[in-house]
């Protein structure tokens, strides 16, 4: 591939095709494993700039049973106040 890229470059001459050659040329020879970053930004991305998440608690959403606190049911499956 990359000869075939030298070929070209030598039939033509032009600044814009060496140019698109040479932007060709380092896509291929650059490592393309593990994480590939891309060169641009996500959607989201751009609309963090301007727009910051803000949580609130929905108390009508909230999972508690009469026999354990809150907490308690976070951490384990098993409430002790049952044992």
């Amino acid at each position: 591939m990359l000869s075939f890229l030298q070929s070209l470059k030598q039939t033509h001459s032009d600044d814009a095709s060496i140019i698109a050659f040479n932007e060709i040329k380092n896509a291929l020879l650059n490592k393309k494993y593990g994480l590939v970053w891309e060169e641009h930004s996500e959607h989201v991305d751009e609309m963090l700039q301007e727009h910051i998440p803000v949580f609130i608690e929905d108390t009508t959403r909230k999972i508690t049973t009469s026999d354990c606190p809150a907490i308690v049911q976070r951490l384990s499956s098993d409430c002790p106040a049952r044992l």
